[in-house]
């Protein structure tokens, strides 16, 4: 049943929190609507022929794709933390438990364009990752250190499925970026009050730049994962993800500590993490203007499987990332 009117958590007369809403209510409702259905089942099959199965078809060695590692100095200032791993996974509950809401908020009628263009968004996001995963794959040194008993079966489950090739742009931050921009202009076309939005977005944007971090904390990225996506996002969805957005994004990463954890990045690593990530977003940024005006070939980064096929607008967008993953050097604390 639709309700029209703000829904207010009773414990604190606070509205109640987006991410309480959870997943079976948008997928109950994605199954049974013609749109929503058609946007998920290819979601799902892009996810699997995408995502895990080139990653399992060249660690088993049944394709030949490069594995490059990205790993960067900075990376070794953040500090192991397994007990952020839970936020890291929440990443799904953050862009799915919105459309939940949105349909109990507005009732499925008017909600389902909405969901259908979410779930078409997010899908288009492997595709578009998948532009510079099959040129070139790349991954990170993740250190398979002891973790507390209680995260060591989520530990386990990502050791398990995720063989780790895919860091380079990272799915997380462009599906948390997407998330907290998107929502933001659905909440207000579907009429919430102003304090709703507020309140709405608030949540949506502190949970973003929380699993955003945790990329780094749980050691399943680096920080030149974090450039390449939003780029990527600025790329794709303008329409949504400003510049401003991203320069407030990319200012507000590391800024301030969690106080519910003991292991954070000092002040000074912060800042030295959030510059690194200002030149190189700014560099792909430029490069990608380049291929705009035909100023950048790419020769030497031609696709060696298969004719390439430009998914976001009318240039070639991963270019720049090719051009750099062919130039880095990743560091090696050994060395």
């Amino acid at each position: 049943m639709k309700n029209r009117k703000p829904f207010i958590d009773k414990k604190t007369g606070n509205f109640r929190k987006v991410g309480t809403f959870g997943v079976p209510v948008a997928l109950f409702n994605a199954l049974f609507h013609r749109k929503t259905a058609y946007e998920l089942f290819r979601y799902l099959g892009n996810a699997i022929s995408r995502f895990f199965v080139p990653q399992f078809a060249v660690k088993f060695k049944m394709r030949k794709i490069p594995v490059v590692h990205v790993d960067h100095e900075l990376d070794y200032k953040v500090p192991f933390c397994p007990l952020r791993i839970r936020i890291y996974l929440n990443f799904l509950n953050l862009w799915i438990s919105p459309l939940s809401f949105i349909l109990r908020r507005v009732g499925a009628k008017k909600a389902i364009p909405y969901c259908a263009r979410m779930i078409k968004m997010v899908d288009e996001c492997y595709l578009w990752a998948y532009e510079m995963y099959r040129f070139r794959m790349t991954t990170t040194n993740r250190p398979m250190l002891k973790v507390p008993r209680k995260v060591a079966g989520n530990f386990h489950m990502i050791r398990t499925w995720d063989p780790h090739y895919m860091c380079v742009p990272s799915l997380h931050i462009a599906i948390v970026v997407l998330t907290y921009s998107y929502f933001r202009t659905v909440f207000k076309e579907i009429g919430l009050t102003e304090e709703e939005q507020k309140a709405y977005n608030e949540e949506l944007y502190k949970n973003a730049v929380e699993i955003a971090e945790t990329v780094l904390y749980v050691k399943q990225h680096s920080v030149n994962c974090i450039p390449a996506a939003v780029y990527m996002m600025r790329c794709s969805s303008s329409e949504f993800f400003s510049e401003e957005d991203a320069q407030i994004f990319i200012n507000d990463l590391f800024a301030r500590p969690d106080l519910d954890f003991e292991e954070n990045v000092s002040d000074f690593d912060g800042e030295k993490i959030r510059e690194h990530i200002r030149l190189l977003y700014a560099h792909f940024c430029q490069e990608g203007e380049k291929v705009k005006r035909g100023e950048l070939s790419a020769e030497g980064c031609e696709y060696a499987l298969g004719k390439k096929d430009t998914l976001i607008g009318d240039f070639d967008w991963s270019m720049p990332l090719r051009k750099w993953i062919l130039t880095y050097k990743a560091y090696n604390p050994e060395n």
